[in-house]
C-alpha cells in the first residue's frame, strides 16, 4: 500500500482518508502489538487488507484476524492485538463518528506508547 511505510519505527503508521462528523475512514500498518485500550467516542469497523494478528476484543477469547476478515467493537469495549502473526498488517478502519487521534484511554497506562503521537 503506498500511502504507509513498509518499515518504520512506530508501532503503527495511520493516514486518514475521510474525516467527516459522523464517521471516518482511514488505513493504518501495523508493526508490532498494540496493548488493551478503549475509545470513549466511537465505534469502529475494521477490515483486514493484509497480514495476520491475533486480536483481543472485549472478554471474548483472542481471535486471529487475516485478510478478508472485518472486527467490530463499539466505543468504551477494550481491544488491542497482543501479537503480529505476519507483518505488517494493513487495516481499512471505518470510525463513527470520525475518532479524535486523542480519544485513547489505555488499559495499563505504563504500557501506552508514544508511537501514537506524531
Amino acid at each position: 500500500m503506498a500511502l504507509l511505510p513498509e518499515g518504520s519505527d512506530k508501532v503503527i503508521e495511520d493516514h486518514t482518508i475521510v474525516r467527516r462528523p459522523y464517521a471516518g475512514v482511514r488505513v493504518f500498518r501495523l508493526y508490532d502489538r498494540i496493548p488493551q485500550h478503549y475509545h470513549l467516542e466511537s465505534d469502529a469497523y475494521l477490515y483486514i487488507l493484509s497480514g495476520k494478528a491475533r486480536f483481543k476484543v472485549g472478554d471474548a477469547p483472542a481471535q486471529i484476524a487475516g485478510a478478508g476478515d472485518l472486527l467490530f467493537w463499539g466505543k468504551g469495549v477494550e481491544h488491542g492485538n497482543p501479537e503480529i502473526i505476519e507483518g505488517p498488517v494493513d487495516v481499512l478502519v471505518f470510525d463513527a463518528p470520525s475518532r479524535d487521534p486523542s480519544d485513547v484511554v489505555w488499559m495499563n497506562p505504563t504500557e501506552a506508547p508514544g508511537f501514537l503521537a506524531d
